[in-house]
């Protein structure tokens, strides 16, 4: 039985170059979180990348990342988001209006 540790693999390309991996920290994860529904909702690349549950479970190549979170101006938002924040809003006046 070997005590080696086992190799962390980049997140976004699936390999173990030369480059130092970094782990995500709570604000790297969230704008992947927030990136990947983007990929999905629009179908972009990157769209069935696997994100980590717990920030200190996964790391990745500081190139990666910038090539996953780069998106054109016209994929920042969704009509879900919009949506959703339209709905938070309803939901936050007439919690107020009852008061």
């Amino acid at each position: 039985m070997s005590s080696e540790k086992p190799k962390q693999k980049c997140v976004f390309c699936d390999s173990v170059k030369t480059d130092k991996l970094m782990l995500f920290s709570e604000g790297t994860i969230s704008k992947c979180k927030r990136n990947l529904r983007l990929r999905k909702f629009h179908k972009l690349k990157y769209k069935d990348i696997i994100l980590p549950d717990e920030i200190y479970d996964s790391a990745y190549h500081s190139s990666c990342y910038k090539t996953f979170t780069a998106l054109k101006r016209q994929y920042l938002t969704t009509d879900v988001e919009k949506k959703g924040s339209i709905t938070v809003q309803k939901v936050c006046l007439q919690l107020i209006s009852h008061l």
